[in-house]
């Protein structure tokens, strides 16, 4: 699979998005392990639906979705997606998303990079001012990751996500231009 450098880091870059991938998220959006954290354990899906909404993002139908491959520096390989969604251009804002589908990739600053990246195209390519995200209080690894990268707590919805027989907080966070230091976009203007 050929990947395209968007924005490059030290572990990882984002890339356009490839229908190609389809199988291996469909792979991952099946593992229950991983969409737990998601909000899509109910839910399944498959390559047909993949491959139609990997589509429709490289094709850029949705103007408010910018979705991003993840991709390791070293092996060259697809380990993710991170997402800007519902964005808003008149006010500035969206919403963000990401997840690290290969699990050796899980803890090792692969997400927190990722989403630095990706706040990093949110400011200052799309110029926006505010990305705003929610993340389920038992995933304690994505909140330190959003927190390292540049995201703060703003609320929470209590006890509003039911598995298992229990009722959880949903987290609200957001990250705001004028408090991110820029990790790519920046050297790439002052190299210029």
């Amino acid at each position: 699979m050929k990947y395209y450098k968007k924005l490059l880091g030290s572990k990882c870059y984002l890339s356009p998005p490839s229908p190609d991938d389809a199988a291996i998220s469909a792979q991952w959006f099946n593992d229950i392990e991983i969409t737990m954290n998601l909000g899509r354990v109910a839910r399944g899906s498959s390559e047909t639906t993949e491959r139609e909404f990997l589509t429709n993002a490289a094709l850029g139908k949705d103007p408010g979705l910018f979705l991003f491959s993840i991709v390791s520096n070293e092996r060259d390989a697809l380990i993710g997606y991170s997402a800007l969604s519902r964005i808003d251009y008149v006010h500035g804002q969206a919403d963000f998303g990401i997840h690290i589908g290969d699990k050796q990739y899980h803890g090792k600053g692969f997400g927190t990079e990722a989403t630095q990246l990706t706040l990093d195209y949110a400011f200052n390519i799309l110029n926006l001012r505010n990305v705003r995200l929610s993340v389920f209080e038992f995933n304690m690894a994505g909140i330190r990751a959003y927190e390292k990268a540049g995201f703060k707590h703003i609320g929470r919805r209590r006890k509003a996500w039911l598995i298992a027989g229990t009722a959880y907080d949903i987290i609200f966070m957001d990250a705001v231009a004028w408090e991110f230091k820029s990790p790519y976009v920046q050297r790439v203007i002052e190299g210029a």
